[in-house]
């Protein structure tokens, strides 16, 4: 039985079948974990920022199903996190399960798998796009256009999917707002809040907001990449 006081474990499910998602859900509640789910791990980005996971459970099917692009993301998810691969077994009623990673390693259950390899791990935020520690002096705005009320700061780092940028006004997550590179080729970003992270002290992040490129179009994307590339 779990502490009282201590935080449940928290996993992310991949599965397109709803009605194995309801199979897999109560297994895993049933054991005292959290259990979030998607059907393709495309549908991560509203996830980014706003949980973090001690564990991925990926239904076998699924993963197949897939092609090659869900199969390279999910990869990338899986150097990352423990991941555990299930299949329905309709005789038992019960998921068999392999190890990611560890084919080797036997007799690993749910339970196992929720009890030592993911309790004692710092939950992570799974991100597709790997982020890196890049400064670019950019403006945050509440509209596309730079203006007096805009707010000149940095990012703290930055991928093709989002960013983390320094601010120290108030945000809310779902807000609309653009991120607006203060040098070399005009680049206007639309963003999403996805979290917000006010001043705490004890630790060394400093204030400000995740957030999440939205909407971008081609001649947009281009142009992160460019950067990026000369970062």
């Amino acid at each position: 039985m779990n502490d009282p006081k201590e935080k449940p474990v928290r996993v992310l499910l991949v599965v397109d079948d709803p009605a194995l998602e309801d199979k897999y859900r109560t297994e895993v509640e049933d054991l005292g974990a959290v259990c979030d789910s998607i059907s393709d791990v495309t549908d991560l980005s509203p996830l980014f920022s706003q949980s973090s996971y001690h564990g991925l459970l990926l239904d076998v099917p699924t993963s197949i199903r897939g092609g090659n692009r869900q199969s390279e993301l999910l990869h990338r998810l899986m150097d990352r996190i423990p991941t555990l691969r299930i299949l329905w077994d309709e005789a038992t009623q019960a998921p068999r399960t392999m190890l990611s990673n560890q084919p080797l390693v036997r007799g690993v259950t749910l339970a196992s798998f929720l009890n030592e390899h993911c309790r004692f791990i710092t939950p992570k935020a799974l991100r597709i796009h790997q982020r890196d520690g890049v400064y670019f002096r950019v403006w945050l705005s509440r509209q596309p256009e730079v203006d007096s009320e805009s707010e000149r700061t940095c990012t703290v780092d930055i991928s093709l999917g989002g960013c983390y940028v320094v601010s120290v006004e108030s945000w809310e997550p779902g807000q609309k707002c653009w991120v607006t590179f203060a040098e070399g080729v005009p680049l206007i970003l639309p963003c999403e809040v996805m979290s917000v992270h006010p001043w705490e002290g004890s630790t060394d992040r400093p204030p400000g907001v995740g957030l999440r490129f939205a909407d971008m179009n081609l001649r947009q994307q281009e142009a992160l990449m460019a950067r990026l590339a000369l970062a």
